[in-house]
């Protein structure tokens, strides 16, 4: 599944083995390595900081710590993974428009009605999606999973806006119906100042 998105998301074969089998060797509790992965000498051959951790991710930016990983790539993976549904494979449920249009091979209109559908709640068959192979058909769960990321932002006595990033889940305990699952401080890039007109 992994090795299927990287591709999907990546379009590059030889890129998304390198990162699957990287990835995994960050997770696995050995020392022995996949083909184009890295072990614990690996990392400090390179004198990287963080070595492998032998366990599943706790924050997504432990990405960013797995050998072959560039900011570029973090950033372009981002949006395809979250650590909180428990499920595998790519939900199409849930899926943003940017993804769904990888996953029906850039098909706008299939796309847009997709969505159209998944907005009214339509109980008609979606459209058909690719199946990929080693990714779960249906990507892996229906709308089980409730897991979302919410950006809240504001601006406080005339100061540059601040935000904070919550992850909550539907479902919590002593019937609240949202259990935080993550919480970080967050800064919106600075909006670009305006060009002068040269015209003018």
């Amino acid at each position: 599944t992994l090795k299927a998105i990287l591709k999907l998301a990546l379009g590059n074969e030889d890129q998304a083995a390198q990162l699957t089998d990287a990835i995994l060797d960050w997770r696995d509790a050995d020392d022995l390595k996949h083909t184009q992965g890295a072990e614990a000498e690996d990392y400090k051959a390179r004198q990287m900081k963080t070595l492998p951790q032998n366990r599943n991710f706790l924050i997504m930016e432990e990405l960013q710590s797995v050998m072959g990983m560039t900011p570029a790539l973090y950033r372009t993976l981002l949006p395809w993974f979250t650590l909180y549904t428990g499920t595998d494979g790519l939900n199409p449920a849930k899926a943003s428009r940017e993804i769904l249009l990888k996953l029906m091979n850039g098909d706008l209109a299939a796309v847009d009605q997709y969505i159209q559908q998944r907005r009214q709640g339509s109980t008609g068959a979606p459209p058909a999606l690719p199946s990929l192979p080693g990714m779960p058909a249906g990507g892996g769960g229906g709308s089980g999973d409730m897991a979302y990321t919410i950006e809240a932002l504001a601006e406080i006595e005339g100061q540059r806006r601040q935000g904070v990033v919550t992850t909550v889940r539907r479902g919590g305990a002593q019937g609240i119906p949202f259990t935080t699952l993550r919480w970080k401080p967050y800064t919106p890039p600075p909006e670009p100042e305006p060009q002068p007109d040269r015209h003018g």
